[in-house]
């Protein structure tokens, strides 16, 4: 079961270990980088994430989706994530920044379940996670 990793905007070290965690546990692990353009407003990057993120998670839908940040390209993810009823898994915020403080109760809220900040513990949580969530393979 393949499992995406969400960057958000400034969220990369953070997706960047996870990733790399995740990756020496299991091979079937890819990253999703939400892009931001500059200038646009708070509303268009919101709208931009959203069409970014359900096209593609729809286009390869993975078994989950681990979130590493607190912003909006993080709750994009969440809602569409939440909407196609893949499980969501959120790495805890080290040091959650007060202007994100509503994002981060949100994506808290929609998560199916919040990980440690340890980039090796959250990956192991998922992993045994996802394996648990796994149907058994059907007789060939």
């Amino acid at each position: 079961m393949k499992i995406v990793v969400v960057c958000g905007i400034d969220g990369a070290p953070r997706a960047d270990a996870l990733q790399a965690a995740l990756g020496e546990l299991r091979e079937d692990c890819s990253r999703l980088d939400l892009t931001a353009v500059p200038g646009e407003t708070a509303l268009a990057r919101m709208a931009g994430a959203l069409r970014e993120a359900e096209e593609a998670l729809t286009a390869a839908p993975p078994g989950a989706v681990a979130l590493t940040g607190d912003d909006d390209h993080s709750l994009a993810a969440a809602l569409v994530a939440t909407k196609l009823q893949i499980p969501l898994y959120r790495q805890e915020a080290m040091d959650p920044a007060p202007s994100v403080e509503t994002t981060a109760r949100v994506v808290t809220l929609l998560a199916d379940s919040v990980m440690s900040a340890d980039p090796a513990e959250a990956a192991a949580a998922i992993v045994e996670l996802t394996a648990a969530n796994t149907p058994p393979a059907g007789p060939e």
